[in-house]
């Protein structure tokens, strides 16, 4: 039903446990058709709870990966985590932090042009998880309006012009100072997320 799924809709749903898998609005998973060898990279957005402990997750935006055989990928993985990578044939299973990045980085490796395709679906999870910008204006008008009142009311119409030219406007200040968006894109890769095997 899932293959059928993913190649007559590039996407699929799935069921699980939310006390196992702790799923997220949206984040990056590796899907196993058969076993536990990898089949895709794709992202996972929570949907809606479906009984009590049951939530529906969407996994889209699949990306073909190489099939590698869970030993194959247990020798490619550095030693001190090679025994950690236990993934269940059935079932999911989310890997601690430094795992997930090995694993994405042994898939990404497999053929040309996958590593790139697996940053843009980190960046498809990183806008899904971006704050969405408030309409322009609003309260925030009034309340920069209040504040140029005051100041011109205090020291006058010049002090109030020099007061606002040097106000930094909210859009530049999303980030923070020591972070630049490829970081929190890189941040969001390092993230541990679930990998999902169905037969």
């Amino acid at each position: 039903m899932i293959a059928s799924s993913i190649e007559e809709h590039a996407q699929f749903t799935t069921t699980v446990v939310t006390s196992a898998v702790r799923p997220r609005a949206a984040e990056l998973v590796v899907v196993s058709l058969r076993g536990a060898s990898p089949d895709y990279v794709g992202v996972s957005q929570a949907g809606r709870r479906i009984a009590t402990g049951q939530m529906r997750l969407l996994i889209s935006n699949l990306v073909r990966v190489k099939r590698i055989l869970p030993g194959e990928f247990q020798q490619q993985l550095p030693r001190k985590f090679a025994k950690r990578f236990l993934p269940p044939t059935i079932g999911e299973y989310r890997p601690t932090p430094r795992l997930w990045q090995e694993i994405l980085a042994i898939l990404a490796a497999q053929a040309p042009g996958t590593q790139e395709r697996i940053r843009n679906l980190a960046r498809i999870v990183a806008d899904t998880q971006r704050p969405k910008r408030r309409i322009r204006g609003g309260l925030e008008i009034f309340e920069r309006d209040a504040i140029a009142s005051a100041l011109q009311t205090w020291r006058g119409i010049p002090f109030r012009k020099r007061i606002l030219r040097s106000a930094i406007p909210s859009e530049q200040a999303s980030l923070a100072p020591f972070q630049s968006p490829r970081e929190v894109l890189e941040d969001d890769m390092r993230r541990p997320s679930a990998v999902t095997s169905r037969n």
